[in-house]
């Protein structure tokens, strides 16, 4: 199949570009069914996080622990995966993640990996454990760091999200 880590190499050389960090995911696969190639893929997900956030996002001590694993979601082609923080932290009045959880749908795993698109759930589900989506309220300052706006406004994902809303008048993605 593709090379499932081109893009996501190309992408880990122009982060490290821009910035080294200390910040340090340490990724717990605790799946029997995740193999040497799918742990490479995630493995580069999460480093491309790794440059992107600043040595001085001191969160947690600089370390976000994340399950991964591999079960039934929904079945093929619908949800590939989903991700969260499970544990979280406050220091002062910042909320934080101090552990997450990642899980690839089983049914859909193995064709995202042949078409080289495993790096790219793996990167969107971390983000979400990272608090993207899910402690925006509690957590912007991910936000603000990473320079990042609060709503996705990108042509093809604001499509597909608003084909699957109910209303008529097309929204920002959160």
């Amino acid at each position: 199949g593709p090379n499932s880590t081109h893009a996501l190499e190309m992408r880990k050389g122009l982060m490290q570009k821009r910035q080294t960090s200390t910040f340090n995911i340490v990724l717990n696969y605790v799946s029997e069914t995740i193999t040497q190639d799918h742990r490479n893929v995630i493995d580069l997900a999460a480093q491309i996080w790794e440059t992107l956030l600043p040595r001085t996002l001191s969160v947690n001590n600089g370390v976000l622990e994340i399950d991964v694993r591999f079960d039934i979601i929904d079945g093929q082609y619908f949800n590939y995966g989903s991700g969260g923080p499970t544990e979280i932290g406050i220091s002062g009045s910042v909320v934080y993640p101090k552990k997450g959880e990642i899980v690839f749908d089983i049914d859909d795993v193995e064709e995202l990996l042949f078409f080289g698109f495993l790096g790219d759930i793996a990167l969107h589900e971390i983000g979400h454990v990272l608090g993207i989506g899910t402690l925006w309220e509690y957590y912007p300052e991910i936000a603000q760091i990473l320079e990042l706006p609060y709503e996705f406004t990108g042509e093809r994902g604001r499509s597909m999200f608003n084909r699957q809303l109910v209303q008529d008048t097309p929204i920002d993605m959160p």
